[in-house]
């Protein structure tokens, strides 16, 4: 009897002291903005370190963007830089939720901390000369955007089998260059080309509406080298950005696989309608 009261006693110690050390931790954490910080921060992300920014550009820009995320603040602030859709895609889809998942004292704790370990300005980086081995194996040229294009450049690439350079750019035009950089044809496009597939008749990605966005006006489709025979193959894609092709069923045709990434959501797009979300 003796013996079981002792046991008895000794393990509601430990529980006590577990249970008080538990309490202090939380206490302390509570307080504890880089604790906060890196338990919050990375659920979404890599961690982010006060260092990175300057401490403006953390208290008047990422920090209160951030905090809406949590459901922290005014989110009637978005209206100023989204528009009407936008705003009400994103509310539906849940990125900005009505009430906080923070308390506000952990919040604040999460702000203190980067205000006081941030600094208040970032060095610029030094400039690196490009090492010269003696051995290049390249030949370095510049190739000028047409009249009344700016160099907002979409897709680079150099197709092998044709022996030339394709550009696309923010126009909804794709340029061809030779190898030694000169002009050869311009195929206009739906909307600006991201990637391309080179076969007898090559397969395009147009990414629809360039900037962040949750609308589905992307298309995959087939097109000749001087921008006839269109064919379109997949419709309504979300803001895709590359795409393969492969054999993903071993059925032996090849099968394609789109990466589309919009504003908040993002998906991997799978033959036969199977999608992982990002």
């Amino acid at each position: 009897m003796l013996k079981g009261l002792k046991t008895f006693y000794f393990s509601t110690a430990i529980i006590i002291i577990v249970a008080i050390t538990q309490g202090i931790n939380c206490k302390s954490l509570k307080k504890d903005g880089k604790a906060l910080s890196q338990v919050y921060c990375t659920n979404c992300h890599s961690y982010p370190e006060p260092s990175q920014l300057p401490r403006e550009i953390w208290l008047k820009g990422v920090l209160p963007e951030m905090g809406l995320r949590l459901g922290i603040g005014d989110r009637s602030e978005l209206l100023k830089k989204y528009q009407f859709k936008l705003y009400d895609q994103l509310i539906q889809l849940g990125a900005y939720p009505e009430n906080p998942t923070i308390k506000k004292e952990e919040w604040d704790a999460i702000v203190n901390y980067y205000k006081e370990n941030s600094p208040s300005k970032i060095p610029s980086p030094q400039k690196k000369e490009i090492a010269k081995t003696g051995n290049d194996q390249f030949n370095f040229f510049e190739i000028y955007t047409l009249p009344n294009q700016t160099a907002n450049t979409t897709f680079a690439k150099f197709i092998s089998k044709k022996n030339e350079i394709w550009i696309g750019n923010h126009q909804r035009t794709l340029d061809r260059y030779n190898i030694k950089g000169q002009y050869i044809f311009s195929i206009r496009s739906p909307s600006p080309v991201v990637d391309v597939l080179n076969q007898h008749q090559p397969i395009f990605l147009s990414i629809g509406n360039m900037q962040p966005n949750e609308d589905r006006n992307g298309r995959l489709y087939s097109m000749a080298i001087n921008g006839t025979q269109g064919k379109l193959l997949v419709d309504s894609l979300h803001r895709p950005v590359q795409f393969m092709q492969t054999d993903m069923d071993n059925d032996g045709s090849e099968d394609m696989i789109i990466a589309e990434f919009g504003y908040i959501t993002g998906q991997v797009q799978l033959p036969m309608g199977k999608i992982i979300n990002v």
